[in-house]
């Protein structure tokens, strides 16, 4: 951490992808000796909320499933009048969750230290990169001289 805090051996920032928007969720833990009490309408409420969820989710996940049954026979190649039907595409039986840790042909990805990825652009280098019309604009509206 030391490391990629120091600016001026790591002056541009690691590239690296955002976290997926699903949160993880442990769903499953054992403690011994110990006993939870929940309240029954709160539970109630839950499960209601969830069942909801689950509901729309179906509804969205059988609709796009719908338009990818759609697309796959209707996909031209370069232009041409010729049909292509996805050869290795694969159906929502075949997924699971350790997808996520895979590209889109199944090959494990190989991880890459934090250290040596490519770097972001450094404010400097992005300034000087700055087209003449973006800098005078820049001047004018803000009175930044870059």
């Amino acid at each position: 951490v030391s490391d990629l805090l120091n600016v001026v051996e790591n002056p541009g920032k690691p590239v690296y992808k955002l976290a997926e928007e699903i949160p993880l969720m442990l769903n499953e833990s054992s403690y011994t000796g110990l006993k939870f009490y929940y309240d029954p309408r709160v539970i109630q409420v839950l499960y209601q909320k969830l069942e909801k969820r689950w509901k729309d989710l179906s509804i969205k996940a059988a609709m796009t499933k719908n338009v990818l049954d759609h697309l796959d026979n209707k996909i031209t190649v370069s232009g041409d009048d010729n049909y292509w039907k996805f050869s290795q595409h694969r159906t929502i039986t075949e997924c699971d969750y350790s997808d996520a840790c895979s590209n889109s042909f199944g090959k494990r990805k190989e991880y890459i230290k934090l250290l040596n990825r490519r770097k972001c652009d450094t404010y400097e280098e992005k300034v000087k990169n700055l087209s003449d019309a973006k800098r005078s604009k820049a001047n004018r509206i803000h009175g930044w001289n870059l």
